[in-house]
């Protein structure tokens, strides 16, 4: 029993997992307009390139914390409930638990995979020049 459980858990982290990276990358690099026109304007008041990247690294950054946060929480109350529901069938009544090395790790790669994907779409939208930007805005 112990050993199915495992399996399932471990299936549905590798797909979890394979679904937050696709999500990370479509939300972070898509986004390619809004981003060239944020790019136009913070040009336009005198920001450098590489202050314009950090902008948009540390949007990335804050968004990727609040949604890993979010994340836990909805994590440990599905936790408590498998563990209410199923644990009992098993000795140790755990059916359900991750240590800190494993949020810690977690966190890291949600950090990893959103910095990369900002600083990608913030390159991607850096190298056009703002006045050509801002000839794309439509309203």
């Amino acid at each position: 029993m112990r050993s199915a459980l495992d399996y399932v858990f471990w299936l549905v982290a590798l797909v979890s997992a394979a679904g937050m990276t696709c999500f990370l990358f479509g939300t972070f690099t898509a986004d390619i307009e809004r981003k060239k026109q944020t790019i136009a304007m913070l040009r336009l008041m005198g920001l450098t390139r590489k202050r314009v990247s950090l902008f948009l690294t540390a949007e990335a950054f804050i968004l990727s914390t609040a949604a890993y946060a979010a994340a836990c929480i909805v994590y440990f109350v599905g936790s408590m409930t498998f563990n209410a529901h199923f644990g009992a069938g098993l000795g140790d009544n755990v059916v359900s638990t991750l240590g800190v090395w494993h949020i810690i790790s977690g966190y890291a790669a949600v950090l990893s995979i959103s910095l990369m994907a900002s600083l990608w779409g913030a390159w991607q939208a850096s190298i056009i020049e703002p006045g050509e930007a801002l000839r794309s805005v439509r309203y």
